[in-house]
């Protein structure tokens, strides 16, 4: 894949992460807490897989913790520049699975079990996210 077409498809997949943030946004602001740390969670995950593409590298799997430990498959300096977020993108990643469905916690549904604490954490941290990602898309 050619640089410039590397560099669309980043960009493309940063713009869907920035219109989950958004979205996810109203949802906290609604009260909807489970619905938006699942959208923090995936609007970081695909900000994430934004800097795969831009190195032309089609990335698997949806942890954001993963995602930054395969960066070191692209360039150790790159891992470096994102390592100081691994222990916050374990808090996103604990949202893929339980904020979604009635299962994944013993007795509770997800709108039962996550707060308005929960989700401007994961806001917080999915900005910070997004915001290092910006700074390698040079967006």
């Amino acid at each position: 894949m050619s640089e410039e077409k590397s560099k669309r498809d980043a960009l493309r997949w940063f713009r869907t992460a920035q219109s989950d943030f958004e979205a996810a946004s109203l949802l906290l602001r609604e009260g909807k807490h489970s619905h938006a740390c699942f959208l923090f969670q995936q609007s970081a995950e695909k900000a994430m897989k934004a800097i795969f593409r831009l190195y032309g590298v089609d990335p698997w799997g949806h942890s954001v913790r993963k995602l930054i430990d395969h960066l070191k498959d692209i360039g150790e300096e790159l891992y470096e520049d994102f390592k100081p977020l691994i222990e916050e993108a374990i808090y996103l990643d604990r949202f893929y699975i339980p904020a979604r469905y009635p299962d994944g916690l013993p007795g509770l549904i997800p709108d039962e079990a996550f707060t308005a604490r929960d989700s401007q954490e994961a806001m917080s941290i999915t900005l910070k996210v997004l915001n290092k990602v910006k700074q390698r898309l040079e967006v």
